[in-house]
């Protein structure tokens, strides 16, 4: 019997040993260091190019499961050192920032980029923005790379507090993404069935962004009818097209703008019903398509045309009749 007992525990240990999510291991407590990667993390220092790890900053170790590391040592430093626990002996893979529901299968991690996105005052970009990830050494070194595209947008000649900026596309900018880490460069690949084709950027607690430049981080891809919004402060809010772009992972893309750029044109009636009039006349309700907050008026070629209401702001119904006309 002790003979058989023994055999068993070695059968366990040897198992345990091949699958690190075995819960019968005792997680252990460990240091990793971690450098930042050649583009942008969590703040932007002075220069507008280095990068530095941040007060809070957490990274998420892979070792079966997801497990939290929370940086001990180097903020403000392009190196910093994250402590938790995690099993011992296996190959660890890394993701910032670190995602609870973050999850890694054989090579493949999968993670969220969410579409909304903060700042703050001091340039300390959200915990959740700028994915990177990194393939730990023997020595339990992390060197990120990061697997999403940031773009840079300057607004010039926009008056006022800006409230939001946000950036639509014809396909997903942000959302569910994998990563392989069997193939280098690391690259986040969108999951099209559960991504979203816009990202906003707001302030904390509901405020206004603190001066420009503005940053949205976006996953790497090819996308067209792109367009930028601004709102503003007290409501009011400029849109304008932006030429098609490519993206790829580590790329930084500076954009500026101009009040100029945001022509408030191009807005038009989004019909419910036919455009054409019979002579018998009619009346039919259409939509005004406009950005929220933007001022509006419809003025007609003929005093025999009304338009009901012939002002407003934002998207609105106006009524538009004509008479009975023998021609």
């Amino acid at each position: 019997m002790i003979c058989g007992a023994a055999a068993v525990l070695a059968a366990v240990s040897c198992s345990d040993k091949e699958n690190p999510g075995n819960t019968l291991r005792e997680r252990i407590p460990m240091d990793f260091t971690a450098g930042t990667p050649a583009l942008t993390r969590t703040a932007i220092a002075d220069d507008g190019k280095s990068v530095i790890w941040s007060e809070n900053d957490a990274i998420g170790i892979f070792d079966g499961q997801t497990n939290r590391f929370d940086i001990i040592e180097g903020a403000g430093s392009s190196a910093a050192t994250f402590s938790g626990s995690a099993l011992p002996d296996v190959q660890y893979y890394a993701l910032y920032p670190y995602d609870g529901n973050a999850s890694m299968t054989g090579n493949t991690i999968s993670a969220t980029l969410p579409s909304v996105q903060y700042s703050t005052a001091d340039g300390t970009f959200d915990t959740m923005l700028n994915p990177a990830v990194a393939k730990a050494g023997e020595d339990n070194s992390l060197v990120f790379d990061h697997v999403a595209a940031m773009l840079k947008v300057n607004v010039e000649g926009v008056t006022g507090a800006v409230r939001s900026v946000t950036l639509s596309a014809d396909r997903s900018l942000a959302g569910v993404y994998t990563v392989d880490m069997s193939r280098t460069p690391y690259s986040a690949v969108a999951v099209e069935s559960e991504t979203v084709a816009n990202v906003s950027l707001v302030a904390e607690n509901d405020g206004n962004l603190a001066a420009g430049p503005y940053y949205l981080v976006v996953l790497p891809g090819s996308y067209s009818d792109l367009r930028l919004t601004v709102t503003m402060a007290d409501g009011t809010a400029a849109a304008g097209s932006l030429a098609s772009l490519e993206v790829a992972a580590r790329d930084i893309r500076e954009v500026t703008v101009t009040a100029e750029d945001f022509p408030q044109s191009g807005f038009g009636f989004a019909a419910t019903e036919d455009l054409n009039f019979s002579y018998k006349g009619a009346s039919k309700t259409y939509t005004v398509d406009a950005p929220a907050g933007t001022a509006w008026t419809i003025s007609a070629d003929s005093d025999d045309v009304t338009v009901e209401p012939a002002s407003g702001t934002g998207s609105q119904e106006v009524k538009v009749t004509l008479p009975y006309s023998k021609y």
